[in-house]
């Protein structure tokens, strides 16, 4: 959690220098001339798919979700084309279906072992959460007219970077009644720098995403024990302005 607290300190300072350059453009009343944010603050909401996903570790659809919020900053270099970058922070759900959840212990030499574990119990919810630091870097092409910017359609492709800050497991159970949730902290595994391809369509207000992602799931030799499949991630979804 520390690590996203200096996150938003970074985010919200490095959005208050480009708001401190526009509020300097001012004229002999000193009266602001233009107050328009200089880009955009977006919500993300998408599903994310394992691919060649072991059977031991299928996810449920709907329930494995991605929330993110990030700033993103056009660069047009002509009248149609733009670099978009910025900066984000994304959580990530993933919901198991076979009552199992990934778990871990150490071996006598103090090594990590990751396992996937059959639960006892019988769950009301398995899953696994992952939040992670984002950079998108992306070219994209607009058609129409540039003096309705905000409106026209664009095609964007890109490449997006991602450090992971925090995973943590989560079982949620009925006992007696009364509904107890259990939580582990680790990485388990996860792979710690992730980067993925993208394709972006629709307008700076309202876009659909599908992003494909090239590094592995987890880390090299860590994958959960007995697990031979290296698990690819899909994700898709949209994206919004909040302003």
């Amino acid at each position: 959690m520390k690590k996203l607290f200096f996150f938003f300190i970074f985010f919200f300072s490095f959005s208050s220098l480009f708001s401190q350059q526009e509020e300097n453009k001012v004229d002999k009343n000193k009266k602001i001339i233009n107050t328009d944010f200089p880009g955009f603050i977006k919500m993300n909401l998408g599903l994310n798919f394992l691919l060649d996903n072991n059977e031991a570790m299928k996810m449920k659809v709907f329930s494995s979700r991605s929330v993110g919020l990030n700033y993103s900053k056009p660069f047009f270099l002509s009248d149609n084309l733009s670099f978009n970058t910025g900066l984000g922070v994304e959580f990530e759900n993933y919901s198991f279906k076979n009552n199992v959840i990934i778990d871990y212990r150490f071996d006598v030499d103090d090594n990590q072992i990751n396992f996937i574990d059959s639960l006892s119990i019988d769950s009301d919810k398995t899953k696994l959460v992952n939040s992670l630091l984002e950079v998108p870097l992306e070219f994209r092409y607009y058609f129409g007219d540039k003096e309705n910017s905000t409106n026209r359609f664009f095609i964007g492709i890109g490449i997006d970077l991602g450090l992971r800050l925090e995973s943590f497991t989560k079982v949620k159970y009925t006992k007696n009644n009364k509904s107890i949730a259990n939580i582990s902290k680790n990485d388990f595994g996860l792979a710690k720098y992730r980067y993925s391809t993208s394709v972006t369509f629709g307008n700076d207000n309202f876009n659909l995403f599908i992003k494909y992602f090239l590094s592995d799931f987890f880390q090299s030799n860590s994958n959960p024990e007995f697990i031979l499949n290296k698990p690819i991630l899909l994700k898709t979804g949209f994206s919004f302005s909040l302003f």
